[in-house]
């Protein structure tokens, strides 16, 4: 796994840095990737991290100077680390997608085609091809839509070819003129259509997107107005059959009725979704339906699960990574700050 962090334990104390760091699971190895080449701090900020599938890519974001040789344009770069070589080298970037600041970079199975969002005056997103060295503008117009001029949260499909992206759309309503919608951006033939809700009731996407590796399934979390709170949910597209649903669904128990449904992250056959519902961490199977919290590894007299965030399930469906700031989810956790945290999903099997 990849994450970035600020904690003065790695990034040292002082100055206004975060650094770029590798954790391998199975030996408990943590490696800094945001480092010059001869091993010193970097001297600048790292971060947005992302791996390819096969784990052989990282590629995020930096306004460091020190990380490859010869980088004197004074700017953010985009930056992709080679588990092969173990060294880093820049993407370069030219003409319309250069420049600013950049964020949200995603990286296919392969680690050709990376999406990032670049912002200047607007957000826009683009795709970079690492083999021929060409940039695409991929939410420029979306497809013919009314757009506000900003977009951004890209996710890009295993084989690079499908790009899903978040936008405000004009609605040309004076009470409601934007709606935050998804689209889907075709490598192929250059093609945007809209994956959300395509009519006229105001929308407003609130997580995600992302889509599974295969490129079949979406999902996102939405808002739609409803009294006496918005009304959130978790939507699941199917691209093959059309079909959009509502998901998860109540249990017997009633569990998820009338949760606000976050940030959902899906496995790379779409066939599990992670999630955060309210005061927990779910799971969801979605060929079954069955839903599950995660468990705690540490049965704590008290539980502030207020803070779950970002959610990450694997490839496999096997593990989920999340962000909290809960005291209560292993033993001894004491420091009073945000950890990174991983479990096993309770309804896969090992």
């Amino acid at each position: 796994m990849v994450f970035d962090t600020w904690a003065e334990e790695l990034v040292g104390a002082g100055g206004y840095r975060s650094d770029v760091y590798l954790w391998d699971r199975t030996t408990g190895v943590r490696k800094r990737l945001s480092q010059a080449p001869d091993g010193s701090a970097a001297n600048g900020r790292s971060e947005h991290p992302t791996m390819s599938a096969d784990g052989r890519w990282v590629v995020f974001v930096s306004d460091a100077s020190n990380l490859v040789s010869g980088d004197e344009n004074g700017a953010w770069d985009i930056v992709v680390w080679d588990r092969t070589t173990g060294g880093l080298s820049l993407l370069g970037l030219t003409g319309p997608g250069a420049g600013g600041y950049y964020f949200d970079p995603s990286i296919s199975a392969d680690g050709r085609w990376i999406t990032y969002v670049r912002s200047d005056t607007t957000a826009e997103v683009y795709v970079a091809d690492r083999l021929d060295g060409t940039t695409r503008a991929v939410s420029a117009a979306a497809g013919g839509f009314p757009v506000n001029g900003n977009a951004d949260s890209p996710a890009i499909s295993g084989d690079g070819r499908w790009v899903l992206f978040r936008t405000m759309v004009q609605r040309g309503d004076v009470d409601w003129p934007y709606d935050t919608k998804v689209f889907l951006w075709d490598r192929e033939n250059g093609t945007t259509t809209p994956v959300s809700v395509p009519d006229d009731t105001p929308f407003e996407v609130t997580g995600g997107p992302v889509i599974s590796a295969d490129g079949r399934w979406i999902s996102y979390a939405a808002a739609l107005p409803a009294e006496p709170i918005w009304d959130i949910s978790i939507y699941l597209v199917d691209r093959t059959t059309g079909e959009r649903t509502s998901a998860p669904t109540p249990d017997p128990a009633g569990r998820w009725e009338g949760d606000r449904l976050f940030t959902p992250s899906l496995s790379a056959d779409g066939s599990w979704v992670a999630f955060i519902s309210g005061d927990d961490l779910g799971v969801l199977n979605r060929s079954s339906g069955a839903t599950s919290l995660a468990p705690r590894d540490y049965p704590a007299p008290y539980f502030d699960g207020t803070f779950f965030q970002r959610p990450v399930i694997s490839g496999d469906g096997q593990w989920i990574l999340f962000e909290s700031s809960a005291p209560d989810l292993v033993e001894g956790d004491t420091n009073g700050e945000v950890d990174l945290f991983v479990t096993r999903n309770p309804l896969a099997q090992p």
